[in-house]
């Protein structure tokens, strides 16, 4: 796995005070295999998850599925989130993602 970023920002919005990590690294080199990123969260208190690769000409989403080898899926639980290289992910192979956090301060 590649050099893992970390950078956070604050929302207040209403009541309810959320903020947002940003969270880099490079997916597996292998196909059926994950890549993951500690995210140092309560996983009770993530609100949403977003991860992007870049292929180098296109950047794409999880579960993407318009073009052949670019899919990829994205979980968490209650210290990583994971990218998980489908068995449709030969062109995602070693590139480099981001993964966006929004969760209750």
């Amino acid at each position: 796995m590649g050099q893992i970023n970390k950078t956070s920002n604050y929302t207040n919005i209403g009541n309810v005070s959320t903020k947002k990590l940003k969270l880099t690294g490079t997916t597996a080199n292998a196909i059926n295999t994950n890549a993951f990123v500690a995210h140092g969260l309560t996983k009770s208190k993530i609100l949403s998850v977003i991860a992007s690769v870049d292929t180098g000409t296109n950047v794409v989403q999880a579960e993407h599925s318009t073009n052949a080898g670019l899919k990829f899926s994205l979980f968490w639980n209650d210290t990583n989130v994971f990218i998980y290289n489908t068995n449709e992910s030969a062109g995602i192979l070693s590139k480099s993602f981001t993964i966006f956090i929004e969760y209750e301060a």
